[in-house]
């Protein structure tokens, strides 16, 4: 009678526990990254009334008689959530195995599918439910990234931050006159940027010194000689010397020299001359606009001036065993003994996924199938309530017998 009230107990116990994750599955189920979780029954010890018989006594079966049920595992199934386009940029999703790493600056970092970060008032990277920094490698001031480095939390520029790039490559183009006389000569004035995104004028003068000769000579804005040269042409027009290299000396407090590489992209026809800077790859100061992010998790800068940079790369962590990893803060994840320790790398090495950006990755919660097991331990619940009702019963029946 006993065994019974207890096995109803522990059944009731165990069923609870089960209607508890389940109801936890579907409050989460729009929860972005949210694992659901299942329990496994298992059941308790059995109390032997009788050992088993050898063959030759007959052979009797053993007779046991159960004392209910317990949890033995509740499961946290690691499976892809659907992606949600979000189009914010600071949204991500993982594509595939892994997990972003996220500190508050106390204790060990956390583990998460949940991409739905923002930028704080010091512009970091944070998730925005927690606040918790995002920790990857930050470039250096050339948009370097360096992976072998600690991973730290990635800092966003301002929207009043600035950049520049100084020129280091001019192409000349057009044509000298072929019919020209020795002596005649064409020029023209180029705008270049130096490192502090200010405009620097250069003069390129070309002289006709011989049939299909010509020398070059460029000035800067105050007439001081920077380079020499000779250009010197086939007999269908065609230049045949190669780059040169321009040194330009600077006193306003930028780089110097200003040195840049000049090819001549220009012909030597019988018409007018007429030579123009078709390509040049200095850049005046823009304002930073935002970023974007590649599939392997690099943040890239952008700004008005056309230029990008590197801001630098989101570090992913993968596990040996998922499933160990312990639900902690804001439905992040720690590491345990269980789930071994963190592999950190980059996303789409080592079996870690891609990164996909302007969207989320929604909970993997199967409703129908949460439905669908709530009203099995509905029933079961129901079930072993009335195995205690029994019971309980039986005892009053039995305490009535006494009077």
């Amino acid at each position: 009678m006993i065994r019974s009230l207890y096995s109803g107990v522990s059944g009731l116990q165990a069923h609870g526990t089960a209607i508890d994750v389940v109801a936890d599955n579907i409050a989460n189920v729009n929860t972005p990254g949210f694992k659901a979780a299942r329990a496994q029954f298992q059941a308790l010890v059995a109390q032997t009334l009788r050992a088993a018989g050898t063959p030759d006594a007959g052979g009797q079966n053993p007779a046991q008689v159960g004392l209910g049920v317990t949890v033995g595992a509740i499961e946290r199934q690691m499976t892809q959530g659907s992606p949600q386009t979000t189009g914010r940029a600071s949204d991500l999703a993982i594509e595939g195995n892994g997990y972003f790493i996220i500190s508050t600056g106390a204790g060990a970092p956390r583990y998460t599918r949940n991409g739905a970060f923002d930028i704080n008032g010091n512009r970091q990277l944070v998730e925005a439910a927690s606040g918790a920094a995002v920790l990857g490698w930050v470039a250096d001031a050339n948009g370097k990234i360096d992976t072998s480095q600690p991973i730290t939390p990635l800092t966003i520029p301002a929207e009043g931050d600035t950049l520049a790039r100084q020129t280091t490559k001019l192409t000349l183009s057009g044509n000298l006159d072929a019919t020209a006389n020795v002596g005649d000569s064409a020029s023209t004035t180029v705008r270049l940027y130096d490192s502090q995104g200010r405009e620097q004028y250069i003069t390129f003068t070309m002289v006709k010194t011989a049939p299909n000769t010509w020398s070059w000579d460029a000035t800067d804005a105050g007439g001081a000689s920077v380079g020499t040269g000779v250009l010197t042409f086939d007999g269908e027009g065609r230049c045949t010397t190669g780059p040169a290299t321009v040194s330009v000396p600077l006193t306003d407090g930028a780089i110097t020299p200003m040195v840049f590489t000049t090819t001549f992209n220009v012909q030597q026809l019988a018409e007018s001359s007429e030579v123009v800077a078709s390509h040049q790859d200095g850049l005046p100061p823009g304002a930073y606009q935002g970023f974007s992010v590649t599939d392997n998790g690099v943040l890239i800068g952008s700004y008005s001036n056309g230029l990008t940079r590197q801001i630098g790369q989101l570090a992913i962590a993968s596990f040996t065993n998922p499933a160990g990893l312990q639900r902690g803060p804001a439905g992040a994840f720690l590491e345990t003994a269980n789930s071994g320790p963190a592999q950190v790398g980059t996303s789409g090495t080592g079996g870690r996924g891609n990164i996909v950006s302007g969207a989320l990755e929604m909970s993997n919660v199967d409703l129908t199938r949460e439905f669908s097991s709530l009203i099995v331990y509905q029933r079961g619940f129901q079930a072993n309530g009335r195995s205690v009702t029994v019971s309980d019963q039986l005892l009053q029946d039995i305490l009535m017998l006494k009077q």
